[in-house]
């Protein structure tokens, strides 16, 4: 007996198309595999999706529309796809937050205001936050030391040329 891949439907032996669908009529419905759709994806996600749901032992069609495509996988196997695809999309989200992070990371300035992508070396940057340290702590001694000895707190330099001058060279290393 014929049955109506659609609708399901037993007719006669003599019918060959269904009246309500107007589709070919099958032997055996067991031969008709129904299929739903899983998702709508990019096309550039769609490769991708396709092998892993392969991977998992999935079998799924595809259809490329103008602005996405679409994922459909048989009836009984529905479910499990869709636990499949969404790991599959998940793991692909965080595999581009991490790109994402190591661009940020090697483009960001750090916190001395150095940009670190402007040096190929790690080594160097090190390098250049360690003269920037010790010149910025040798410039504030010497300008503590300058005041103190200008408001008379420590009396090592008389307050003539040689106190303006290292208080002018503290400021210059801090600078």
């Amino acid at each position: 007996m014929p049955w109506c891949p659609s609708c399901e439907s037993e007719y006669d032996d003599h019918v060959t198309r269904c009246k309500q669908c107007d589709v070919d009529l099958v032997e055996n419905l067991s031969e008709i595999v129904h299929y739903e759709k899983l998702a709508d994806v990019q096309e550039e996600d769609l490769v991708g999706a396709l092998e892993y749901l392969k991977y998992t032992g999935i079998d799924a069609v595809s259809e490329i529309f103008e602005d996405h495509a679409e994922i459909s996988v048989k009836r009984e196997d529905l479910k499990m796809a869709n636990k499949h695809i969404k790991v599959y999309f998940y793991n692909k989200a965080m595999e581009k937050a991490e790109e994402e992070d190591e661009e940020e990371e090697a483009a960001q300035v750090n916190d001395k205001g150095y940009a670190t992508d402007s040096y190929k070396n790690a080594h160097q940057v090190k390098e250049m936050h360690s003269s920037a340290t010790s010149f910025l702590a040798i410039g504030g001694l010497l300008v503590i030391f300058g005041l103190l000895n200008l408001f008379g707190v420590l009396k090592i330099l008389d307050a003539g040329m040689y106190l303006y001058g290292v208080i002018v060279v503290g400021i210059a290393f801090c600078a």
